[in-house]
């Protein structure tokens, strides 16, 4: 049974395979499981069932207790760029589904950032980060880390592209549990673009998107000074905290920083950011 669309009951035991940008294993005579995903492709295959369109869900209804669930990670890190180069800086964002709050705490922020710890910065160095209350920027500096790829028994990502995924879907999973949601916390599509190209050298795009990030909570109103916004690394740049997680030094040197340029509002034209996205 083919579809496009996720939609239908089945009644009966049941062998259910899902594969979109949620996979999910699910055998034997189960309960009831609701699944909310636009399914790319959609297998089905039971003793006795009946398939309706239209919901938007695949619906088992109650037959037993017993279900295993092998894999319900969103792939929240499909970026739109196939392949991270090393030596390239990439501006990496993602924002709550229809733009909602992803950050709803003060613990979440902190939560989020030991996740990115934990995930990403293994995997690349983080230039500039900050966390808005529905959505993230980060600009990362790619090498042979990031460059490796990962191979799953479907799919090969990149170290980069799995580190985001570990991190969003641990972290939407802590939140949905703490809040008692289902469903999407962030977008399905994290974004990755590209602002400086070892090969060109052109730093302009990436120290935009540097200042931005910054400058964030700023002209979104939420402080009167970029330094009053705990959750980006201005502060550590600032000199006012000895945060670990963005590699300054090696900022400094890369974007050709000079200090008076990192702690100033620096004024950003429109035509030096309309790359960076």
């Amino acid at each position: 049974m083919e579809a496009h669309r996720a939609g239908g009951i089945i009644t009966g035991r049941a062998e259910v395979f899902i594969e979109t940008h949620y996979r999910m294993y699910i055998r034997g005579w189960v309960g009831m499981v609701c699944v909310n995903v636009d399914v790319h492709r959609a297998k089905v295959s039971c003793g006795s069932g009946e398939r309706k369109s239209g919901c938007g869900k695949w619906w088992v209804p109650e037959v037993s207790h017993t279900f295993e669930v092998w894999d319900t990670c969103a792939d929240l890190a499909i970026f739109d760029i196939v392949e991270f180069k090393a030596n390239n800086i990439y501006h990496v964002y993602n924002r709550g589904n229809n733009r909602q709050n992803i950050f709803l705490k003060e613990r979440n922020y902190v939560y989020f950032l030991e996740k990115t710890r934990k995930y990403v910065a293994p995997v690349c160095d983080i230039f500039a980060y900050v966390l808005m209350p529905n959505h993230f920027h980060f600009l990362i500096h790619a090498d042979e880390r990031t460059e490796a790829t990962i191979a799953k028994p479907t799919i090969t990502r990149t170290a980069l592209s799995e580190a985001f995924r570990l991190l969003l879907s641990s972290y939407s999973k802590g939140i949905n549990k703490q809040e008692g949601w289902t469903g999407n916390l962030i977008q399905q599509k994290t974004k990755a673009k590209m602002v400086f190209e070892a090969e060109v050298n052109d730093l302009q795009y990436a120290t935009s998107c540097f200042h931005y990030i910054h400058q964030n909570p700023l002209r979104a109103g939420l402080v009167s000074r970029m330094e009053d916004w705990h959750y980006s690394s201005y502060r550590d740049y600032a000199g006012l905290r000895n945060g670990s997680l963005p590699n300054r030094a090696m900022a400094v040197e890369k974007l050709c920083l000079p200090i008076e340029d990192i702690t100033r509002q620096k004024e950003l034209k429109d035509d030096s950011l309309k790359n960076i996205w």
